[in-house]
């Protein structure tokens, strides 16, 4: 019962315009800059990470086959479009798995004051802040270095999921800076292929680097806020933890999860139907050109297997790109675009000093644009020219849904960024198997694009 308490009275501070997440208060000017990093890991988090690695491998095995045969059930094959259908389950099943592990892991925060207070939550420092302190701050930094989280709410991350969920040692209730490092962090995988990442959490989208973080990352079945209250109020018992290469013993317990009804306190309309979702929406998503972003079930609200950084996230050497919206498209969210802006101006410097590429959207949809003049891509594919037309795309289009059209229609095709998929992995095969290169994708003259670390300032 104690739990239960708990838990609702966590996931009713936290929820805002009914959907489930992870963060609470509204955000004013907050100190929050460090002169110092914290540390990429602490024993404690190394120690659980090698347990969960561990536990991952023997269960990710074990369900392979029942996740095969899952591809030949009739809720998945119904809804497969007819190109698709010629594939075997064992087919299937290796270009799911394909895919699923070489999904971006993205952090979504707030670019600026006005973008985190209009966002859907507010546990996550504006990028701003974030360059100068060259990490990323979880929940329990915020509280420590000013932020406007309350003990209340910290406690209720760590005491409902953090320790009972993810394993972690129990954290005292006036824990220190140095404790502060043991708390994680939230990102998710970019499970229905969006150009723009979360970003109703915010219009940053860090990319991760999920090579150097491969010993800082663990995986969900869903959202742990979720997880944690259809486990406290329905009585679903938690799934077990995965990684990114031992992950499929977490497939049908998000089959289930996906399939539920909205929670009430979601404040879903009840027009609004729940309980389609079949695995072949994304599977048409990733392999039929043109399939709309699905959202059927709850990709309307959490659309991601939640990965977790046990550790910490540092910038640069932990970022593989970053994606800025264009314009603000949506009257729910007013202040995504950052076009033109002074805030602008600072991500693309701070990018282009620690040569990290930048990209460009401005839907879940819409063409992705890397910016010439931030640059940071190998190949010799940006020239001179390229950079002057980029300068000058800056200064003269307006941060408007049509200003970004106007981009993307008369970008070169080696400026035009498509996310990896089964059908282009031979594009980048030979180029992924050098550990020093980073691949964001393919252009759109069918050439890999990528950066090598060996080159990157920040790292050297």
């Amino acid at each position: 019962l104690v739990l239960l308490l708990a838990l609702l009275f966590f996931f009713l501070a936290c929820v805002v315009r009914g959907e489930g997440p992870r963060g609470a208060g509204h955000s004013t000017v907050p100190p929050l800059l460090t002169s110092f990093r914290p540390p990429r890991q602490t024993r404690t988090q190394a120690a659980r990470m090698q347990q969960i690695r561990r536990e991952a491998a023997v269960l990710s095995l074990k369900a392979r086959p029942e996740v095969e045969q899952y591809m030949g059930t009739n809720w998945t094959r119904a809804g497969l479009d007819p190109s698709l259908q010629h594939l075997s389950d064992r087919e299937l099943f290796e270009r799911f798995s394909w895919e699923m592990r070489h999904l971006q892991v993205l952090h979504n925060a707030p670019t600026t004051l006005a973008n985190s207070n209009s966002s859907l939550v507010h546990d996550d420092t504006a990028g701003r802040i974030s360059f100068k302190n060259g990490y990323l701050q979880n929940v329990c930094h915020r509280y420590i270095f000013g932020g406007p989280e309350n003990k209340v709410d910290v406690l209720s991350y760590t005491g409902n999921i953090f320790t009972p969920y993810f394993g972690m040692p129990g954290y005292s209730p006036n824990f220190t800076t140095t404790e502060s490092n043991e708390c994680l962090l939230f990102n998710a995988n970019n499970l229905r292929k969006t150009s723009q990442g979360n970003v109703f959490y915010g219009a940053m989208t860090y990319v991760l680097d999920t090579y150097a973080l491969r010993d800082r990352l663990f995986m969900e079945a869903w959202d742990a806020g979720n997880i944690m209250y259809f486990y406290a109020v329905k009585g679903i018992p938690r799934p077990p933890l995965g990684t990114l290469h031992h992950f499929e013993h977490l497939v049908l317990p998000q089959q289930h999860y996906f399939n539920l009804p909205y929670p009430n306190f979601w404040g879903v309309p009840p027009q609004v139907p729940c309980c389609d979702y079949a695995l072949s929406e994304l599977l048409n998503r990733w392999w039929v050109p043109g399939t709309a972003v699905p959202t059927q079930g709850m990709l309307k609200a959490n659309p991601y297997y939640e990965v977790m950084t046990i550790g910490n996230v540092l910038l640069p050497e932990d970022l593989l790109y970053a994606v800025a919206v264009f314009a603000s498209s949506s009257p729910i969210y007013p202040d995504l675009g950052v076009w033109g802006s002074s805030y602008g101006e600072e991500m693309r410097r701070f990018l282009g000093e620690s040569h990290r590429p930048l990209v460009w959207a401005n839907s879940d949809g819409s063409a992705m644009v890397l910016d010439a003049e931030v640059g940071a891509v190998e190949g010799h594919r940006i020239t001179e020219q390229d950079r002057a037309w980029f300068a000058e795309q800056w200064h003269t289009l307006k941060p408007t849904v049509g200003g970004f059209r106007a981009l993307a229609a008369a970008a070169p095709p080696h400026l035009l960024l498509s996310l990896p998929t089964w059908e282009s992995r031979h594009v980048c095969a030979e180029v992924e198997k050098h550990p020093a290169n980073r691949v964001l994708g393919v252009d759109a003259t069918g050439a890999c694009v990528y950066w090598r670390a060996a080159a990157a300032a920040a790292e050297a």
